[in-house]
């Protein structure tokens, strides 16, 4: 089961409010066998604004994997939804 929320932020000066759908984030070794405990940031996060809503912007997280260096990476596309292309 993985935690699901939304959090809203208004930004006065542009009268403009955005609904942001959290990634997952994780911790790992609670019992530290090999290595030290740490948290992981994965899946993605949508942000929509929702004084024009098809205006959005999804960030994907990479998972830390066990074999990898690679870790807090992230990816970003801002598109219309309507449309399915960047602005």
């Amino acid at each position: 089961m993985y935690q699901k929320f939304k959090t809203y932020i208004h930004l006065t000066e542009f009268d403009e409010t955005y609904e942001i759908s959290s990634p997952v984030v994780s911790i790992h070794n609670l019992v530290p066998i090999m290595g030290s405990m740490y948290n992981d940031i994965g899946d993605k996060m949508l942000v929509i604004n929702l004084k024009n809503p098809d205006e959005r912007c999804e960030i994907n997280f990479t998972r830390r994997g066990w074999f990898t260096s690679e870790k807090n990476k992230l990816a970003g596309t801002a598109f219309r939804f309507k449309e399915g292309k960047k602005p």
